[in-house]
């Protein structure tokens, strides 16, 4: 229907009333059929273990759910149950049974494969979840029996954002995303966030079908935790995927040499952490061909560069003393820990937020700008330092217990879906 309301009136002002007017019919129609689950779900029974599961799949998203899981895990009155799906094929969209080398695998024994022995799937409903909590707001990269649109019919879905909006531009994926009327707790990752959302789901919201609220960003614990200058003599470099220039476009092409000549200084360790979708991008964009990436790693390779995308961020980021990235999730998180960041910047709006918090880091507009910050803040020459610390003490304090909130959260609805 978008479709042909585009082609009899193309990008007008009528066009984007009529959209904005089928968006909202459409999701009017589509929770009255969500209200009869969520109003039907099992009652908890009094004294019993709540049961909480966690769908994974990309472990270096995982500082997202780490502490939650972790905590629930270790509880005697909850139960956490770690669901790992593999990492799907990009392209076909499709969930190949292939667990070797998997993080989760290697790091949680506990952990349960999604595939049985036969190559057929596991069923979530026998372990009778009170609550299940999803990685990413993207059925399309799940199997269709975990998918949350089939999953929320019998168990209370749950989400925490798997990054932090950054701008604006991305509310179509953190806010306006169909998954998010699958789910029954929404936690959000601001208190902005969360009142765009309340705002999107005010009838759910008012009575009680989806609970939506903001008790900290879990991750953010985790950084709070690493302030301070780490000392390992690590430059990485973390170049975002999309060259769209709405939402902020990487700078891989436009620096990839710079940092060769960056990382030829021997007396530094280097990471090349490039988000996941970059290969594939360049070479659907036709910015560069196989043979020239190959090249490129090659040359990484010979500097001795090591190049990750397996590692959880959290992982990666405790090793960094000095951050490169253009527009990224990742740079709120850095921040946290109170090292110096080069922000690539291209000119993309930013929320407030991060206005704030660049007002203490550095911003590099071309090489020559970027080469010399790097060599400045390589030679221990932070002069936003100081100023940089004392904001993050006085606008973030000190490591939380966001987890321990959001469980106890879990546990005071169960309570009132007892009494209730």
């Amino acid at each position: 229907m978008k479709q042909v309301l585009k082609k009899i009136f193309g990008k007008t002002r009528l066009f984007r009333f009529l959209s904005e007017r089928r968006r909202k019919l459409v999701k009017a129609l589509r929770n009255l059929k969500l209200r009869k689950y969520f109003r039907n779900y099992k009652q908890i029974i009094p004294g019993k273990k709540i049961r909480v599961g966690f769908i994974v799949q990309l472990y270096s998203l995982f500082d997202k759910q780490r502490s939650l899981y972790e905590m629930i895990r270790d509880r005697t009155d909850m139960e956490a149950f770690l669901f790992v799906v593999p990492e799907d094929d990009w392209k076909e969209f499709s969930v190949p049974d292939d667990y070797s080398d998997n993080m989760f695998l290697r790091n949680y024994p506990e952990a349960i494969r999604v595939h049985k022995a036969d190559h057929s799937y596991i069923n979530l409903e026998d372990y009778q979840l009170d609550y299940l909590f999803y990685p990413r707001p993207y059925d399309e990269h799940l199997p269709e029996p975990f998918k949350s649109s089939h999953m929320m019919k019998t168990v209370r879905c749950c989400y925490i954002p798997y990054a932090f909006t950054i701008s604006d531009v991305f509310l179509g994926n953190n806010i306006y995303n169909h998954f998010f009327c699958n789910m029954y707790f929404l936690f959000m990752d601001s208190k902005y966030t969360e009142k765009l959302m309340i705002r999107e789901m005010p009838y759910n919201y008012r009575h009680g079908l989806q609970k939506v609220m903001y008790l900290g960003y879990p991750p953010f614990d985790i950084y709070l935790g690493m302030t301070g200058t780490h000392g390992n003599h690590t430059v990485t470099w973390a170049p975002r995927w999309s060259f769209d220039k709405e939402s902020g476009r990487s700078t891989f092409i436009k620096y990839g040499e710079t940092f060769l000549d960056i990382s030829s200084d021997p007396s530094w360790n280097y990471v090349f952490r490039p988000h996941p979708l970059l290969f594939g991008e360049v070479k659907k964009q036709g910015l560069i061909n196989q043979r020239e990436m190959d090249e490129f790693i090659s040359a990484l390779d010979s500097r001795s560069v090591r190049t990750d995308i397996k590692s959880g961020l959290d992982e990666i980021l405790s090793e960094t003393d000095i951050l490169i990235c253009d527009l990224s999730t990742i740079m709120i998180s850095y921040f946290l820990s109170g090292r110096p960041m080069i922000y690539c910047d291209e000119g993309i709006e930013i929320n407030q937020i991060y206005r704030d918090m660049m007002a203490y880091e550095y911003s590099a507009h071309n090489i020559e700008e970027l080469m010399e910050l790097c060599r400045m803040l390589k030679a221990g020459n932070d002069p936003k330092y100081d100023a940089r610390q004392e904001y993050i003490r006085n606008v973030y304090g000190e490591p939380g217990n966001t987890a321990e909130k959001i469980a106890e959260a879990l546990l005071r609805n169960a309570g009132e879906s007892v009494n209730g």
